[in-house]
């Protein structure tokens, strides 16, 4: 991934390109099939996620009470799952801790 895809996504914007570029270096690009859950409630993320393309439903117990796409952020989600094709970034997933 290159850091100045990074710059455009408000959550990163004010980084410093060393800084995104960190980033970068560690986060993953993944495409996720409509109906894949992202996470599901009640279990715990190691990970966050950033939605590039397509959209993702909210859930609370099965019924849906919020939509995630490319210009939405939440803090906490119960359940989330994959409405469309979905192309997201995993920042400090997998490949190591930032910290």
């Amino acid at each position: 991934m290159d850091e100045s895809q990074l710059a455009s996504i408000d959550l990163f914007s004010s980084l410093s390109r060393r800084e995104r570029r960190e980033i970068a270096n560690r986060a993953e690009e993944i495409d996720v099939a409509a109906g894949t859950h992202l996470v599901r409630e009640g279990e715990f993320a190691y990970e966050f996620f950033v939605i590039r393309e397509g959209s993702a439903d909210v859930l609370r117990e099965g019924e849906h009470i919020a939509d995630l796409g490319p210009a939405t952020s939440s803090a906490r989600w119960e359940s989330s799952r994959s409405r469309r094709a979905t192309r997201r970034w995993w920042p400090a997933s997998r490949r190591g801790s930032l910290c």
